[in-house]
């Protein structure tokens, strides 16, 4: 049996600044599979960094181990093509996406991005263009969760993200900001904030501006664990850092817990895992 050890650090530069370190063990023994293909996870650990001083984040540290019997964990941070891509464009009846100053049709589909760069396999693929479940009655308030802004040419029929355009734009392009849905699976770590009232639970709702000023929640993503061994068991421990300027105005020293779930490469949603109940005082390193 082959053992290896394999540690990560960094910072990533997707949706959602994070910290993340792995520690994992792959086993590549001809033997069965150890473990099941759907992730498992369990709480390990969980600390509070408070940094004495103005215009520094805090950090909530919490550690995770994991068991996984096909290793398929891990998503790039600049992965941004479907089906892992940050949303769909929603589009009319025509495929003519929707900008801030329309006015909401009847009948709504979702485009990707990438339908504008390979129109021919969009059209040819449903998951590309297909009937949406209307999600809003009316057109909703401005929001960073409902648009995104980009170059359009003047038959709204192409765009190109900001992240795509060079130090010219294209002769024809104006920025405007479209109707989005965001893809629940762009990322593959999700977690949910709760204080103690009493014997009852009440969502907080903690986040942090990312680059753009839009403010996200803290879920995110972890990286490919070991891409030349994916099929392999893979077990070990993630350490995800949270960094906010906020816990103590929005947590003060209230009890809390933490609630968490992983996704697969394949999709496949873990157990969901909770924390016992904490103050930020207690976890203090």
């Amino acid at each position: 049996m082959k053992v290896l050890t394999k540690y990560w650090n960094k910072i990533s530069t997707g949706t959602i600044s994070l910290i993340i370190v792995l520690s994992s063990l792959l086993y590549t023994c001809q033997e069965p599979d150890p473990f099941p293909t759907t992730p498992h996870i369990e709480f390990n650990n969980l600390e509070y960094v408070e940094i004495e001083e103005n215009g520094v984040a805090d950090s909530l540290i919490l550690y995770f181990d994991f068991e996984d019997g096909d290793g398929d964990l891990g998503l790039p941070s600049d992965d941004n093509y479907y089906p892992v891509h940050d949303y769909y464009i929603i589009a009319d009846e025509n495929t003519n996406p929707i900008t801030i100053s329309s006015t909401l049709p009847t009948d709504q589909y979702l485009l990707t991005p990438g339908y504008f760069k390979n129109a021919a396999r969009a059209i040819g693929q449903n998951e590309y263009f297909r009937p949406f479940g209307d999600p809003y009655s009316a057109m909703p308030d401005y929001e960073c969760e409902y648009f995104e802004s980009v170059y359009i040419n003047e038959e709204l029929k192409d765009i190109i993200e900001l992240a795509d355009i060079g130090s010219e734009i294209p002769t024809g392009y104006v920025l405007d900001t479209v109707l989005v849905y965001r893809n629940p699976n762009r990322y593959n770590f999700y977690i949910d904030f709760f204080r103690k009232r009493g014997t009852e639970y009440e969502v907080l709702n903690i986040s942090r501006p990312d680059e753009n000023g839009c403010i996200i929640p803290f879920n995110g993503r972890f990286p490919l664990l070991d891409v030349e061994n994916i099929g392999g068991s893979l077990e070990g421990t993630i350490k995800y850092s949270m960094p906010s300027l906020g816990f103590r105005v929005t947590i003060r020293n209230d009890e809390f817990k933490l609630r968490f779930h992983i996704l697969d490469h394949h999709f496949n949603k873990s157990n969901i895992v909770e924390t016992g109940d904490v103050t930020l005082d207690q976890l203090i390193r």
